[in-house]
């Protein structure tokens, strides 16, 4: 899911690792996280995108409904006993069990813990794998009961993790909880490379999990947009049809989940609208773009070719109108939150491209180029919400972005150290950084490299 981007997998396909090793920047912390060290350590063999990274610590107790979150749509009384834009660092791992995708989940962070990594013989896989929280303010690390985690007999290949957790915030004005969700990797259909999932299964804030979707769904890889996970829903029928060529697709049918109240929703990907009673007072704003990126989802018939965005109260495409358009090459990230649509993107003249960062107000339909630089330096994983835009600064390695919708620049100097990695996400006012430890205990495998969440407040 995206996470996202934090929803990346690792593919083996009988031994052959497909995946993308992302060295990134990282962080350090000035609180004592929970920690722990080992000198012995699994060997491996898949390699972790930095948005699978994240850190843990040895799990004491079980999530109850006096553990569950406490806040909505942000962490706000977390965040107020926090030191203002300096880093602090919640958990550390650097050695199993290690973890993947942590997640913002009311004023706790949720993640994948698992001990051991891929193999290239299935029978090889570990089999102890938990979705487990820590909080934020008390760094209490409890292990989710509720949800249990099941390896999947994999016979045509490997997906790993072979889990995907992701969260729906809440909203404070449609009257929802967060929620979290997990889907489980399928074990036979892997056309194109790309994973496909099994059910869907959530964590209320009362601590007490339900399926979402029956395990025999098959699911093309979930994402989130706006408020809203998107269920891309496929079928054995509709995959042998197309030869599994579906991987770029939006699956047989499109599903949008908006909260643990409701179930899926079935929407028209080509003109998506929620009724009134399902909206709520939840932002209207969606965008395909994802895990499913194709020329399909940008406006090549407006100038810069902005990404398209859909208002689910209409069914019809938001116009974007970008000053000083330029010529985009290629699409990094789109990110939607609340009235507002950020990307990023390879631009100019192919020879010598630059990357530039975009932001526009989904109300005025008016974008404008916050950063640029030279494509060399990457362009950066963006964090969105309705009142942040946030990035690491690659040179700089400092937290950088915008409050909105004012624009007041934000810079926090040293948000990551050294040569280390970093994602970043946001929710309220506080930034979650899934730090790539560079330095540190050696894996033995040299696959995985320590990691630790890093919280920053921002305001």
């Amino acid at each position: 899911m995206k996470q996202r981007r934090s929803g990346r997998v690792i593919v083996v396909l009988l031994g052959l690792v497909l995946g993308l090793v992302c060295l990134l920047a990282a962080g350090c912390g000035t609180a004592s996280p929970a920690r722990e060290t080992s000198a012995s350590h699994s060997s491996t063999t898949g390699q972790v995108p930095p948005s699978n990274r994240g850190s843990g610590s040895t799990v004491g107790t079980s999530l109850s409904s006096a553990d569950a979150p406490s806040s909505t749509t942000s962490a706000a009384p977390v965040a107020s006993a926090l030191p203002l834009r300096k880093p602090v660092e919640v958990l550390s791992r650097t050695s199993n069990p290690w973890i993947f995708q942590p997640q913002f989940f009311g004023d706790k962070i949720a993640y994948l813990e698992v001990s051991g990594m891929n193999s290239p013989d299935p029978s090889a896989l570990p089999t102890d794998a938990a979705i487990a929280t820590v909080d934020i303010a008390t760094r209490q690390v409890a292990k989710v009961e509720a949800a249990k985690l099941q390896v999947p007999v994999f016979t045509n290949g490997i997906f790993w993790p072979a889990w995907n957790l992701d969260t729906l915030p809440g909203s404070a004005g449609a009257g929802s909880e967060p929620l979290l969700v997990w889907t489980t990797a399928d074990a036979q259909h892997t056309g194109n490379g790309i994973p496909r999932w099994d059910g869907l299964d959530g964590l209320s804030s009362t601590g007490e999990a339900r399926q979402i979707l029956p395990a025999d769904t098959l699911l093309l890889p979930p994402f989130r947009t706006g408020d809203f996970l998107v269920l891309p829903e496929s079928s054995s029928a509709y995959e042998n049809a197309s030869s599994g060529n579906v991987g770029t697709t939006l699956g047989q049918r499109l599903l949008l989940l908006t909260d643990a109240a409701h179930d899926p929703a079935e929407v028209d990907p080509a003109a998506p609208v929620l009724p009134a009673s399902l909206l709520g007072n939840r932002s209207p704003y969606v965008s395909w773009y994802g895990f499913y990126h194709q020329t399909e989802d940008e406006r090549l018939d407006l100038p810069g070719g902005p990404p398209k965005v859909f208002d689910l109260r209409t069914g019809k495409l938001v116009t974007i109108n970008v000053e000083s358009p330029r010529a985009p090459i290629q699409y990094q990230d789109v990110e939607v939150a609340g009235t507002w649509v950020a990307w990023t993107v390879l631009e100019g003249d192919k020879s010598a491209p630059t990357w530039s960062l975009y932001l526009a107000d989904l109300e005025t339909g008016k974008a404008q180029r916050v950063a640029s630089a030279n494509a060399s330096t990457g362009a950066p994983q963006i964090a969105l919400s309705n009142d942040w835009l946030l990035w690491i600064d690659s040179s700089s390695k400092d937290l950088v972005g915008f409050h909105l919708p004012d624009m007041e620049p934000l810079r926090v100097k040293a948000a990551i150290k050294d040569e280390r990695g970093a994602s970043v996400q946001v929710a309220g006012d506080l930034a979650l950084l899934d730090v790539a430890l560079g330095a540190g205990e050696v894996v033995a495998s040299s696959q995985i490299s320590p990691s630790a969440l890093v919280v920053v407040r921002l305001k």
